[in-house]
Formats: structure tokens, sequence, C-alpha cells
């Protein structure tokens, strides 16, 4: 079935009903980005909700004073995006790139209103999504606070034991808020160990 990837995760947040699902199946549209493709704020005006069907994003927090200094959140496939909001503009700049090329489905805005009014569990949808996000955000900052490179290392690496292959390893590192070359270190230990095991 076509979407069905989205459903499947959308229904991860909430059961959402079979009428909804039909709604859905003519509203959804398909995009196919570039690897390096700016999600601009445009794009989350024409499709404020976003499913990586294919591909990988980032979204970067850099600061303008010290532009050596920013901390990335990585989007894998089969993930929700929502459009991050700048507040301080003057001091932050934060930005969506695709990292390769990918495939975005999206609910289009025009569609927000009937959604919101036709389907109760829209809205449950919706706020388990926001929920979601804020606990995501709180257990990055947890982790980059509390938790060793090792440890942050080790929790990616069970999660994603492919990671490797679908960020680079300046993207990770950032992810992970670790230099670039103490992922490197982490790195070679980590395959040594692999290499041992087999």
């Amino acid at each position: 079935m076509e979407n069905e990837n989205f459903y499947l995760k959308m229904d991860s947040y909430c059961a959402i009903s079979p009428a909804l699902k039909a709604y859905l199946s003519i509203a959804l549209v398909k995009r196919i980005i570039p690897a390096h493709h700016q999600i601009e704020e445009r794009d989350y005006s024409q499709t404020p909700i976003l499913f990586i069907e294919q591909g990988t994003c980032k979204t970067k927090l850099q600061s303008k004073k010290e532009p050596d200094e920013s901390i990335l959140i990585l989007h894998l496939e089969h993930t929700f995006l929502t459009e991050p909001e700048e507040r301080n503009p003057d001091d932050f700049a934060i930005q969506t790139v695709a990292i390769a090329p990918s495939i975005l489905v999206g609910i289009p805005e025009k569609h927000i209103y009937n959604l919101y009014r036709l389907f109760p569990e829209f809205h449950v949808f919706i706020n388990a999504l926001h929920r979601e996000q804020l606990s995501k955000l709180f257990h990055l900052a947890f982790s980059i606070r509390h938790l060793s490179a090792d440890e942050r290392f080790e929790q990616i690496i069970s999660r994603h034991p492919d990671i490797f292959q679908i960020a680079s390893s300046i993207d990770i590192a950032s992810s992970l808020g670790i230099h670039s070359h103490t992922l490197s270190t982490l790195k070679k230990k980590y395959l040594s160990g692999k290499r041992r095991k087999t």
C-alpha cells in the first residue's frame, strides 16, 4: 500500500481510523529532494508536517557570533519533521538539510483545518508528536550533559548500527556533541572490537 510507512508511524502515536487513512490517501503529497537541499520556511508553510519516507535529514542550530559552535539533530528514515523556529535570529541560525537524496511525504497546509475538524485522533497525533520531539530534545541535552562520549557513541551504535552509512562522521560527531577526532577514535575501537568477535 502506498504511504504504508507513513500510516504505520502515525499509528504508533495513536490509533488512526480508516476514515482518516482514506482522507490522507488523497491529501498526502510526495516530494523528491536532492542531497544538500535545504528545507525552507515556504516548504513548511506548504506542507507543515513532513515524513521522511526515504533518506536522511539534519537540523543544525549554529551560533552566528561563534560559527564553530553548533548542535545538530539527525532525522532518520521513517520519522516526522516539523518546522524549527529560531526566536533569536540575530544570534543563531537554524536550518534543516537533506543529507542524502530523500523522499518526503507531506500533509499540505490546506488540509490541516479539515483534519482537525473532522478527525479527533488528529489532535491526539499532533500532541503525541510534539511531546515526543520535546522528549528527544531533553534526552539529547541529558546525554550531552551527563553521559561520556563512549556512552553516547554506544547508544547511537546500538540504535543505528548502520549510522556510518547514513551520515558523515562530522554530522554524527556534532549530533553526539563530541569532536570528530574523538568519534574517529571511538569508531576505530568499535570496529577493532567487532573484528575480534568474528
